[in-house]
């Protein structure tokens, strides 16, 4: 790899969100101001005791798993729902009523400085993360968090997400 200050990148992206599937339909969840992608892993040590000290002589990859977190400054009632795990009749939500959906995420990147992706999480799980402050002098932000899924079904090649190449910044 050659040094390139092209590859420096000021991070700016649409998150949209998908019922899981072959080809989600995704949609927009509006401005979110934050997110971040991280990974685990587990590894499970063996050590040698044939003398002296014991030697660490394996240290394979026995799990991993990864996590989406983002805020969304937008109030909207989709965005709500999703926090409180609701569901919707008229005006009203209704909390704790819809607890096990399973949620497609793509992150589109547009970045002022910087190559641009397009991150597809294929399944997953949606929670709170954290305080939605009903009261406050800041902006009012949804906290969520994304714990992914193998989706050997509809994605067998890449059931957990999907990193689509490179282009150039379009703003």
């Amino acid at each position: 790899m050659v040094h390139s200050t092209d590859n420096y990148t000021i991070g700016k992206a649409v998150v949209k969100i998908a019922s899981i599937g072959v080809s989600p339909s995704f949609v927009e969840l509006g401005n979110c101001p934050s997110v971040a992608f991280s990974i685990e892993e587990e590894r499970l040590e063996h050590f040698s005791s044939r003398g002296g000290l014991k030697n660490r002589d394996l240290y394979p990859l026995i799990q991993l798993k990864y996590t989406l977190t983002f805020e969304c400054d937008e109030i909207t009632d989709d965005n709500l729902q999703k926090f409180v795990k609701g569901t919707k009749a008229g005006a009203e939500i209704y909390g704790f009523q819809d607890p096990n959906t399973e949620w497609a995420i793509q992150v589109v990147e547009d970045n002022p400085l910087g190559p641009n992706r397009t991150w597809n999480f294929w399944r997953g799980v949606l929670s709170a993360n954290g305080e939605l402050a009903t009261i406050g002098d800041d902006w009012k932000k949804v906290p969520l968090k994304f714990e992914g899924l193998a989706d050997e079904v509809n994605h067998a090649g890449s059931p957990y997400f999907t990193i689509e190449g490179t282009s150039t910044t379009t703003t």
